[in-house]
């Protein structure tokens, strides 16, 4: 349980002071129905034991960031689908990695392209004209299904999809996004209060802010969907480039804050802190666990790496293999 609710939850029940452990347990998990619908939640706060992120759908099984891609996710059934997102020249978001069309996975009249196109240059209905269902290495994703005519999709589709499975089933799917700007390129995608302020009002028109938790290299991206929608989740993304830069951490200097990098991502109010597996030991999950932060590392696709996380007590996984996650997961009685 995320540290706040759970103080929030603590005091609830010492009100009533209740000596019964089952009105007890019934008080705590109304509470937690209430403090999901006010704050939103993850899928662990939800009740998941373990977090099973799709990166970018299920990148290794079919194209990525695609709807065929999330739809396969859900079948599989992961707990949460990750996503990328960038913002058109008229101002829709869509789903997509990178802050421009790559040359080696887009195709337009049959063709892979030869230079990158930035997004935030074309409209919705220009972008729709490149074809993003194979690969030009498939040697590279051999598992990965290779498919034309697969288009773009906006965050709109995504969230409608996955709110429709949600009203369906009992097996709640959340949606982790990345806001897919940079402080050393500003000028690649629309500003960057600009990008974060459609996301969240795409969000709030599907009425999916209870599902979607919005994470960032860009830790000042984070601040600003703090500031618009404080119900909505945020997930501090670390690499070995970001964490050291204080362009992008908000401002916020590792010397400052001891060099712990949990610290840093309590500061900016995150609910998760989402790393390069490298930085993943005892004792940052520690720290994390000291400042209620739950720990969801990325990309990680080997069977044992993901046993060796999962032992150190990690939260959740980001892999572009779901079903070699859920197989672990399984074995390990987890399921």
């Amino acid at each position: 349980m995320n540290a706040h609710i759970e103080k929030r939850a603590t005091g609830f029940l010492q009100v009533f002071r209740w000596s019964d452990t089952y009105m007890k347990a019934l008080a705590l998990a109304i509470f937690m129905v209430f403090a999901m619908l006010l704050f939103g939640s993850t899928a662990t706060d939800w009740g998941y034991s373990f977090d099973i992120q799709g990166h970018r759908g299920a990148r290794g099984l079919k194209p990525e960031n695609s709807m065929i891609g999330f739809q396969r996710a859900i079948e599989l059934g992961v707990t949460t689908i990750e996503l990328d997102l960038g913002v058109t020249a008229d101002r829709v978001v869509v789903v997509y990695h990178d802050r421009a069309l790559i040359p080696t996975r887009v195709r337009k009249d049959g063709e892979f392209i030869s230079e990158p196109v930035l997004i935030k240059d074309l409209t919705y209905e220009e972008l729709q004209e490149y074809d993003v269902g194979t690969i030009k290495m498939p040697e590279v994703w051999p598992m990965q299904l290779q498919l034309n005519d697969v288009r773009i999709p906006t965050l709109k589709d995504v969230l409608l999809l996955v709110r429709e499975h949600n009203e369906q089933s009992d097996n709640k799917v959340f949606l982790n996004v990345e806001i897919k700007a940079s402080p050393l390129a500003p000028e690649d995608t629309v500003p960057v209060e600009e990008f974060v302020a459609l996301v969240i009002e795409t969000v709030r028109k599907t009425t999916m802010d209870k599902w979607v938790s919005i994470q960032s290299f860009y830790w000042t991206a984070l601040r600003m969907a703090k500031d618009i929608a404080p119900e909505i989740p945020t997930v501090a993304l670390v690499s070995s480039t970001n964490f050291t830069d204080s362009a992008w951490t908000d401002g916020l200097s590792l010397i400052r804050f001891g060099f712990d990098i949990a610290r840093m991502a309590a500061e900016i109010k995150a609910r998760v802190i989402s790393p390069a597996e490298t930085f993943v030991s005892t004792s940052f999950i520690e720290r994390a666990r000291a400042y209620g932060l739950q720990v969801i590392p990325w990309t990680i696709n080997e069977a044992e790496r993901m046993i060796e996380l999962i032992k150190l007590g990690v939260d959740g996984i980001i892999t572009d293999y779901p079903d070699v996650l859920i197989d672990v997961l399984e074995k390990l009685g987890m399921r």
